[in-house]
């Protein structure tokens, strides 16, 4: 499992909590894809997550979320 820190670029499927999505990790341009729980996501929203490496057949190399913490703003 890996920590990784960054944004929601782009969604490209969600249903209710569940998503899929294209996420632009902090200190870089690299974008990965996603998948997994996030209740109330938005693009754009900031997220600290732990995954996991996958291959999805349908969206190539894939990091499946086992958690997700919000970053808040604190003002």
């Amino acid at each position: 499992m890996e920590t990784i820190k960054g944004c929601i670029d782009s969604i490209r499927f969600q249903d209710n909590d569940f998503l899929v999505a294209s996420f632009k990790v902090d200190g870089g341009s690299n974008k990965i894809v996603i998948k997994g729980s996030i209740p109330g996501a938005t693009v754009g929203m900031v997220y600290t997550l732990e995954v996991e490496e996958t291959n999805d057949a349908r969206h190539g190399l894939t990091f499946v979320i086992r958690s997700a913490v919000p970053d808040l703003p604190t003002s």
